[in-house]
Parts: structure tokens; sequence; C-alpha cells
């Protein structure tokens, strides 16, 4: 009952004003709790490379842009080696097998793509 005086007394944009600051101190309070660090952007059980684990690329044989996706194609010592980048630019993932790479999304399985096979192309013509 005291609630139901004090809000016929007080203005509703005061109100509004008051409840306004307790969301946002509720907020920032909630924030300074959480700490996203101990959060995974990984599903379980499956350890992003670092870094360091990651192969060094060999020479760059070509690149693949998407409509989500730019992928580089390295040479590697027993395999291509891909790095994935998205439409922003951002490094997805960079020196993984053909296998991560159809892990990131599936649509970049390159193992059927017809647009790889390399043809020689002569570029001293002087037409």
């Amino acid at each position: 009952m005291a609630l139901s005086i004090i809000s016929h007394n007080v203005p509703k944009p005061v109100i509004r004003l008051i409840a306004a600051v307790g969301f946002v101190i509720t907020f920032f309070v909630i924030a300074s709790v959480i700490d996203p660090g101990s959060s995974t952007a990984t599903p379980p059980g499956e350890a992003p490379l670092l870094l360091e684990e990651q192969p060094a690329p060999g020479m760059l044989m070509g690149i693949l842009e998407g409509q989500n996706y730019t992928v580089q194609i390295f040479a590697g010592a027993d395999e291509p080696r891909y790095s994935v980048f998205d439409i922003a630019g951002r490094t997805v993932a960079t020196g993984i097998t053909q296998d991560e790479l159809y892990r990131i999304d599936p649509e970049l399985d390159l193992r059927d793509a017809q647009s790889l096979q390399m043809m020689q192309v002569d570029i001293d013509d002087d037409r």
C-alpha cells in the first residue's frame, strides 16, 4: 500500500527515471561479476589450434572468395593448408587442414570442387 501512495504522489517520468537508473546499475553490477574469459567459443572436446601449434603456411597457391569467407590455399608438406577470413577480413583460422576447413562451415568442403582444377594461362598474349 505504501508503494501505491508513493506512486500517486510522484510523477510517472520520475518513476520511469528511477526504474531506468536501477536497471542500469543492476546491469553494471552483474557485468562486473561475470568474467567473459571463462567462457569458451568452441564446442566441448574440440580445442582450437593455438597460433604456436599451427604449421607455418608454404607458398600461396590460390585464393577463393565466397559470399561469407575468403580462403587462401597454401602448399603444405603433406597436403594443402588453408587460411580462412570472414567477410570483414578477420582471421577465422590459419594453416588448417581440409577436414578442419569443413568443420568451420560444411559449405567450405573443397574435396569435390571442380573449380579448383589448374589451367595454364598465357599472360604474354599481345592481342
